[in-house]
């Protein structure tokens, strides 16, 4: 959980658009690994995931 909520977080303050939807999708993470439908750890690998393309989106849209 901590994965999404620090992203989302960061996210909130860096105010790209590009940005924000890729928040979006993490922000959908957060539900469905708290429902316990799916294994948890290919969730966090799946958040983490995400979130590296959240830097790696907000490093390219600051060079």
């Amino acid at each position: 959980y901590a994965i999404v909520i620090l992203n989302i977080g960061a996210a909130w303050y860096y105010k790209s658009a590009v940005s924000r939807i890729v928040v979006v999708f993490q922000a959908f993470m957060l539900p469905v690994t708290a429902s316990g439908s799916f294994d948890t750890l290919i969730l966090t690998y799946a958040s983490a995931f995400i979130a590296f393309l959240w830097v790696i989106i907000v490093i390219i849209e600051k060079i």
